[in-house]
């Protein structure tokens, strides 16, 4: 099959593919020719960034498929001894395997350009894989984990596909999952693409070349890639040139018909049903049968928090570009498989006939590479898995250093369909050990007639000695940062032997860590790093130990209080010294003022009324507040209003009243315009702000979102320190008044 939709969108066919399984019938299915993109096309309208996230199709994720994904050849082999000059008289060009990478277009394209620049490079702007991406759209190989079989109402991805007992794989850094695609084989259409031979009409809407029915491979091949182009060099018989996982899907049916050929040709029975089992199992035992692909990538650039609401794993990140590397390709089970192009591409004639070793009674072995510190206990596990019924007991030993110590719980085991896990242990702890050093050494499982060896690298590196608990820093107010300290030892060499980050977790809502030095680089010695907590709120400064009140704290309260009342007192004195015939002329002036002051009130009925206006205030929205918190500096914003006339052109009075809706509980605002928070957060945390003209008109508003202050409380607050593998996790309680 060549076609598919991103898992999200799809629709389960899982019984239907399981029964064509029962039946023998084998389901290939094109892995999708958007990298790791599937859920986004070639092109869209933001720049061609995609904007779906990470995600692969359906139904290739299914366990009853097998997804095909795509190669390229580098434009750097198309060169001898990979090619002849000329084509030979059956059309082919290609002298023998020619080494394989990722199919991912926009790489290519760029990769060229930078070598070769051309017209074509300059006309479309290509300097980079973003601009050709930009430029042409997104082409590649499908691949990645299975991660939206399963969804909420509100269609947001809770899980994908598990990953089936017969996918003997692990990818360093990714989960397991159904991974995809299991194969692949080339299928970008310019790299050099599949040459399509068909009537000349079906590549032409242009007369007289729209109703010719000859091969438009009849005259040559080099002619039917060309195409024909008219004057001013638009094409009018498009090149017949194809590619996509939809060619390299149909092209690996065609070998696995072939394949089912074989089998039967030898005594075999026709029908193989899920060939997956077996690949997976050649490609740890027979890797005669793959083609192992391991440069290239999935790479796509995409627009940055895509899709919105998702889990944080399918979003497009920051940087920018989302996708896999094909160096980054199994070893426990020495596959070589990867997320860019699976198992590799397919050796036909090595394939069938290997595959009827892959049909017996078999088990394979998987050992991952572990990493420790040293004073640490090493123990993991290896895997064995049976094919075909296997079910004999196997025992599992260990050659080379430091095998004097390996032991395995337990040393008998006998594989099972789903993978039977086996302990390692290596010493008792890893005292001992100088670090960093990294031990090889074999593990063995054999039933006397299969014997399956698995190489094991060992890697000890320096641990840190970190604090079990840190002292609690300062207590702080909301909005004051508070900070403590812890110190970092080396252990097992004098200085680190790489890079120590730290994180914090377990802080209250609103509040932020940070740390100084912000990382230790490799080859310091010892270090104290300082962590500062900054909550937020309204007070502000470093968060400090309470202090005694000094004796000078404790003075009188008779001096303050007693310099207005003597104000008073000066006043009353100074006022008893007037003679009285001068209070008396004082009273006849201030009356005779009154009196002019009401006469002047007067006014003419002739006075036109007072003009329409409108209330503008400024500014309109204010989200830099925190409530004014008892003790805290007062929370304040001046806003200012200016008043227009409805209409006409008129000289109208600025006087405004200002009010704050819903009272004193949203806060206040004085006669000028400055408004002060309340002192506790409001519900809902919205205040609005009315200016009111005293000339009638519509009156003007903004409206104050108040922010949240961490809470007060006491929180345990956890530090995570790491060095390459060595993680260890210290506490201390944050306490916000």
């Amino acid at each position: 099959m060549s076609y598919g939709s991103c898992e999200w969108q799809a629709q389960d066919d899982e019984t239907e593919l399981q029964q064509a399984n029962s039946q023998g019938i084998t389901i290939l299915n094109s892995s999708g020719d958007t990298g790791s993109a599937g859920c986004d096309g070639f092109t869209n309208s933001d720049n061609n960034l995609a904007q779906g996230g990470l995600a692969v199709g359906y139904p290739a994720s299914s366990q009853y498929v097998t997804g095909v994904g795509g190669t390229a050849v580098p434009f750097n082999d198309f060169t001898t001894p990979y090619w002849i000059t000329t084509n030979a008289n059956d059309g082919g060009s290609a002298q023998e395997y020619i080494p394989e990478q990722a199919w991912n277009d926009v790489d290519e394209f760029a990769a060229s350009c930078a070598a070769n620049p051309s017209n074509f490079c300059s006309f479309y702007g290509i300097t980079s894989p973003l601009t050709a991406q930009e430029a042409l759209g997104i082409g590649g190989g499908g691949g990645g984990a299975s991660n939206c079989v399963t969804e909420t109402a509100q269609f947001i991805c809770t899980g994908g596909f598990a990953q089936p007992a017969w996918q003997t794989v692990s990818v360093q850094g990714q989960a397991s999952a159904r991974f995809v695609p299991d194969v692949s084989l080339l299928a970008t259409p310019n790299f050099p693409g599949y040459v399509w031979c068909t009537p000349v009409e079906y590549l032409s809407s242009t007369s007289p070349y729209d109703t010719e029915t000859t091969s438009s491979c009849a005259t040559s091949i080099t002619n039917s890639v060309n195409g024909i182009v008219d004057s001013n060099n638009n094409f009018i018989v498009f090149p017949s040139i194809v590619g996509g996982t939809s060619a390299s899907t149909p092209v690996f049916a065609g070998i696995v018909t072939l394949l089912n050929q074989y089998v039967v040709a030898n005594g075999g029975t026709a029908g193989l049903g899920n060939i997956n089992p077996n690949l997976y199992y050649l490609a740890a035992y027979n890797h005669s049968a793959f083609h192992q692909v391991t440069t290239g990538d999935s790479n796509v650039y995409c627009q940055p928090g895509t899709p919105a609401g998702q889990p944080a794993a399918l979003i497009c990140p920051d940087a920018g570009v989302i996708g896999y590397q094909a160096s980054n390709f199994d070893t426990a089970a020495d596959t070589g498989y990867n997320l860019v192009t699976g198992l590799g591409s397919v050796d036909a004639f090595n394939l069938a006939t290997a595959w009827s070793a892959s049909t017996a009674k078999a088990f394979t072995l998987a050992v991952p590479a572990i990493s420790t510190v040293v004073n640490q206990p090493i123990t993991w596990n290896g895997t064995l898995t049976a094919f075909n019924g296997y079910n004999s007991s196997v025992n599992i030993t260990c050659t080379g250093s430091p095998c004097g110590t390996v032991s395995f719980t337990p040393s008998t085991k006998t594989p099972t369909s789903t993978g039977a896990a086996f302990g390692l242990t290596v010493g008792s702890s890893a005292t001992g050990f100088s670090a960093p050093v990294t031990y090889n050494f074999d593990v063995t499982a054999s039933d006397g007639t299969i014997t399956h060896t698995h190489s094991v690298s060992l890697a000890v590196n320096t641990d840190i000695s970190v604090p079990t608990t840190l002292s609690a820093p300062p207590a702080a107010h909301a909005g004051q940062s508070t900070s403590t300290s812890m110190q970092l030892t080396p252990v097992g060499a004098s200085a680190f032997t790489a890079l120590v980050t730290y994180t914090c977790s377990g802080l209250p809502a609103g509040a932020t860590c940070s740390f100084s030095p912000p990382l230790v680089s490799p080859n310091s010695a010892a270090t104290p790093v300082t962590v500062t907590i900054q909550t937020s709120g309204p007070f502000t400064g470093a968060a400090s130990i309470a202090r005694p009140k000094l004796r000078s704290d404790k003075r009188p309260l008779w001096l303050p209080f007693s310099l207005p009342l003597a104000g008073i007192v000066l006043a009353g004195l100074a006022g008893r010294g007037l003679p009285r015939r001068c209070k008396i002329a004082g009273a006849s002036a201030a009356l005779a003022v009154t009196v002019f002051l009401v006469a002047c009130g007067g006014g003419s009925s002739s006075t036109p009324p007072p003009p329409t206006v409108n209330v503008a205030v400024t500014p309109g929205k204010v989200n830099t507040l925190y409530p004014s918190l008892p003790g805290a500096p007062a929370q304040t914003q001046q806003f200012t209003a200016t008043v227009t006339p409805a209409t006409g052109v008129q000289t109208v009075s600025q006087s405004v009243t200002w009010a704050v809706s819903g009272g004193s509980a949203y806060g206040t605002i004085s006669s000028t315009g400055l408004y002060t928070a309340p002192a506790s957060l409001p519900s809902p945390v919205t205040a609005t702000v009315t200016a009111t003209s005293v000339d009638p008109g519509t009156p003007g508003s903004a409206t104050v979102s108040l922010l949240t202050p961490t809470q007060s409380g006491t929180y345990p607050v956890t530090v995570t320190v790491m060095e390459s593998s060595a993680v260890h996790t210290t506490t201390f309680n944050l306490t916000v008044n």
